[in-house]
């Protein structure tokens, strides 16, 4: 239900499920699109670089939205399970990934149940399920992508949902997942998301900074190592600046060079920096078996 509520806006933008703006949808509603475009390529690339090499391999997408990710993993031979609770986000992933198919290896059309994936499991499976309970076999991902969701989550299906996590997800796999910076100065200042209360509305939105400490804690308690890898300090603070008084004012092309170097720089930290923990939204976390 969580996350039915908190993407129902997205559903009810495109009835068709293609020609809306699905970055819009997932990521920031309202940002012109290059500010969406480089989000997602410093997601994408870290994601690469961790779960590398991806063809042949498993890969669950929990809470494949609108296929985003899903279609990317497909797109260099990974053999995805999508999964999502949302109905009409399934549906979204399916006509996205379909859309690929000229660029990756053809995607399934149908829903399927993916009990037990094996050699046989096809490119892509479409999944309607909750985030606490997985309808999947113990070890049977080689990796598994989290992302834009924990902070979604109340507590105690967060800690829940890493647990299914690190069951389904081989020894030898790996986890990515994206959390927010809890201590970071920019998404603690006043009207930065004034829903971000750590309650649930009426409608079912939740909100919530969920920090690295409490991902790596929790994951250390079921046998796994996380560490941050990555993180977009220079992407926000150019996202925060833009929105200061005065704003920044910027043309488009301008604009997109901007975020275009902002991400080039945020791909070549690591996330450990002082800058970082300052500013950084988020810190990419790559989990391993201990």
């Amino acid at each position: 239900e969580q996350v039915e509520a908190h993407r129902r806006h997205a559903e009810d933008d495109d009835d068709d499920g293609v020609t809306g703006d699905d970055l819009a949808a997932v990521l920031s509603l309202g940002e012109p699109r290059a500010v969406n475009e480089a989000y997602d390529r410093w997601e994408r690339t870290l994601i690469e670089r961790a779960l590398a090499p991806l063809s042949g391999r498993k890969v669950l997408d929990l809470g494949c939205g609108t296929g985003r990710v899903t279609g990317f993993l497909a797109a260099r031979g990974a053999r995805v399970v999508a999964m999502d609770n949302a109905p009409g986000m399934l549906a979204r992933c399916r006509a996205h990934c379909a859309s690929m198919r000229a660029t990756g290896p053809p995607a399934s059309a149908g829903v399927g149940t993916a009990g037990a994936p094996g050699d046989d499991h096809p490119p892509l499976s479409l999944v309607q399920g909750e985030a606490p309970r997985f309808a999947l076999r113990t070890g049977s991902m080689d990796a598994a992508v989290y992302v834009g969701l924990l902070e979604h989550l109340p507590g105690e299906i967060r800690v829940r949902a890493l647990g299914e996590l690190a069951r389904v997800v081989r020894p030898q796999g790996r986890i990515a997942l994206v959390a927010n910076n809890a201590g970071s100065e920019l998404l603690h200042r006043p009207g930065d998301n004034p829903h971000r209360k750590g309650m649930q509305f009426d409608n079912g939105y939740f909100c919530e900074l969920v920090g690295t400490d409490e991902v790596i804690s929790t994951l250390a308690g079921l046998g796994w190592t996380a560490r941050v890898v990555g993180a977009n300090p220079f992407y926000s603070l150019l996202r925060f600046r833009r929105h200061a008084e005065p704003p920044l004012s910027l043309d488009a092309a301008a604009l997109q060079r901007a975020y275009e170097t902002a991400v080039e720089l945020d791909l070549a930290t690591g996330g450990t920096a002082e800058p970082d923990r300052r500013w950084a939204d988020h810190f990419f976390i790559v989990a391993e078996r201990a």
